[in-house]
């Protein structure tokens, strides 16, 4: 099994992001910069903003003591954090897509194959080559113009304003069609965010360019010279639950008897006549261990392989789970943040935010569709491109007529939404190793337990953590205070003087 940062969009909307400069009561707060409402707006097609930012969220400084326990010598109070809520985002319902027990690609073929008629759907669920990447959400949008255009469509709507939307729409222009696209949120971009409100981009969506060579959202980053900068996995400080740095010598056997462990869990799930889950696959490898060694080797495989595919190893397909096709490449971090490929997709396309859709009529076998929004208005066109995540999908907020073919519905259900969410935090100085790009440390309860350095990268002393699965949506019911004091509990246990 491949343990490599192929994470696609690493947080969710759903933020909630404070300053805590001054960290007293009655500190300033972030001002809101939305504008008021506009009592005269119709349904004049709006260009897409500069940059893909979130709503803005207001609230008063919180002070330290409501964050985090007193503080601990060597590791200073964060200066200000975001956190990430993607489950309970209504427009994404998860992170990405996964394939759970009983799940197989043909479930995302299933998703481009089985139409002939107006409708097409596009979005990272829909890759057999590349899911749970903004490469392949792309490339997928790419495929369904160019199947609109075969089509003969001269008239196309695109639901969804994120990457595979937007890649669509961008190629339909390019090929002299007339492309409506129609966004649910008040903002482009998806599950693409950047946000810079603590004073510098920080990627509270997708943050990797998963593989820079031959990559055509590398390419666009080229083309708007856009700096990236790469980050290797294997360049990590890992902790044990005693707070006790691991030696480079013991993490990297850790690591190497892992991805050992981990492939021939899928070996072993390959050759059963069954399909069943990682975790069922790995049990016989990791009864054989020691009791000490056997509880640091599975937080080492969850840490890795639950953040890799946003599932838990009870729930990821030990035959089909690990899919798609290697990285070529870097893995890259885009400094000025994701919204810079986005913008320049958006540029000069028609998009109508704040539009969600409610039904899709379609036309089997010929042109003809309509979309019908939220508002009642109804938008004509010969084909329609659906680019709603999966979640969305499932969630069942969209009628369709006729209803789709049963080998869809099926799909449908079998193919899952993953779940990672995103802590960021920034302090007044680094207290962490400047020298490597991830930090992992064992909690109890699965939360952050991966880090990334941006210092090393932003010149910025903030820290990335990640946390996926259960344990995330665990967390989602949390409080802003207590996800962040959790954190900084683990924090201070690793780095404390």
């Amino acid at each position: 099994m491949r343990i490599e940062r192929r994470m696609v969009l690493r947080a969710g909307i759903g933020v909630v992001l404070v300053a805590l400069t001054g960290c007293s009561p009655g500190a300033d707060e972030f001002e809101s910069v939305e504008e008021p409402p506009d009592d005269s707006a119709d349904s004049t097609p709006r260009r897409p903003p500069a940059t893909s930012r979130p709503p803005r969220t207001s609230r008063p400084a919180t002070t330290v003591a409501a964050l985090v326990d007193t503080a601990v010598p060597g590791v200073p109070d964060p200066i200000g954090f975001a956190v990430t809520r993607w489950a309970g985002d209504e427009w994404a319902r998860g992170a990405y897509s996964f394939l759970g027990v009983g799940a197989t690609p043909d479930d995302r073929e299933a998703l481009t194959d089985e139409f002939e008629g107006s409708l097409i759907f596009a979005g990272e669920h829909t890759s057999l080559d590349s899911p749970a990447t903004t490469h392949g959400a792309l490339e997928s949008g790419r495929r369904a113009a160019l199947s609109a255009v075969e089509l003969g469509a001269s008239r196309v709507v695109v639901i969804g304003a994120g990457m595979a939307g937007l890649g669509a729409a961008q190629a339909l222009d390019e090929a002299g069609i007339e492309a409506i696209v129609v966004e649910a949120r008040d903002r482009i971009g998806g599950r693409v965010l950047t946000d810079d409100r603590l004073g510098f981009p920080i990627d509270l969506g997708a943050s990797w360019i998963h593989g820079v060579d031959d990559n055509p959202v590398a390419a666009i980053a080229t083309q708007v010279r856009a700096e990236w900068s790469a980050t290797d996995s294997e360049e990590a400080a890992v902790f044990d639950l005693n707070g006790r740095r691991l030696t480079a010598a013991e993490h990297a056997k850790l690591h190497r008897t892992a991805e050992r462990l981990a492939t021939r869990a899928v070996e072993r799930g390959q050759r059963g006549r069954a399909d069943m889950s990682v975790a069922e696959a790995l049990a016989p490898s990791l009864d054989s261990l020691p009791a000490d060694e056997r509880a640091a080797m599975l937080a080492e495989i969850r840490r890795l392989v639950d953040q890799e595919f946003g599932a838990a190893i009870e729930q990821l397909s030990a035959r089909h789970g690990d899919e798609g096709e290697a990285i070529n490449g870097d893995e890259a971090l885009l400094l000025g943040g994701y919204d810079q490929i986005i913008t320049h997709l958006a540029d000069g396309l028609d998009i109508r935010l704040d539009s969600p859709v409610s039904g899709i009529a379609w036309t089997e076998d010929d042109l003809g569709a309509t979309v019908t929004l939220a508002s009642g208005e109804a938008i004509e066109a010969d084909a329609v491109i659906c680019t709603a995540p999966l979640g969305v999908l499932q969630a069942g907020v969209i009628d369709f007529e006729p209803p789709l073919p049963p080998v869809v519905v099926d799909a449908l259900g079998r193919l899952k939404m993953g779940l990672l969410d995103k802590l960021v935090l920034h302090f007044p100085v680094a207290f962490w190793p400047e020298n490597v790009d991830f930090i992992g440390l064992s909690t109890p309860d699965g939360t952050t337990t991966s880090w990334l350095n941006l210092h090393r990268h932003l010149d910025e002393p903030v820290l990335v953590g990640f946390t996926a699965a259960g344990a995330a949506l665990a967390w989602e019911q949390r409080s802003d205070e207590e996800i962040v004091a959790s954190a900084m509990a683990a924090l201070r246990l690793a780095f404390a003087e």
